[in-house]
């Protein structure tokens, strides 16, 4: 059951990293603070360490549903090894 959740945790957590990805591209760009390449990888690694954070916690609940319906099909499939919580 650990090793699910946590894929499910993981896989929330890429969820959140696109979108944060694809906000921060509706931002415009001013010009002001253009900091090239640095910025673009500081801003990549801030929205993964951002989007771990909040899947790590309770997250969007995107992990949790996941997780649940996929331990009931394993559950419903005869594998104890997935019961809910």
């Amino acid at each position: 059951g650990k090793d699910l959740r946590t894929a499910c945790s993981e896989f929330e957590s890429l969820f959140l990293n696109k979108m944060l990805q694809n906000m921060r591209r509706t931002i415009p760009e001013s010009g002001l603070l253009d900091g090239g390449m640095q910025e673009d990888i500081y801003t990549g690694l801030f929205d993964e360490q951002v989007a771990r954070a909040v899947a790590k916690g309770k997250g969007m609940g995107l992990g949790e549903m996941l997780f649940r319906r996929l331990a009931d099909t394993y559950k419903n499939n005869g594998d104890s090894q997935y019961n809910r919580p």
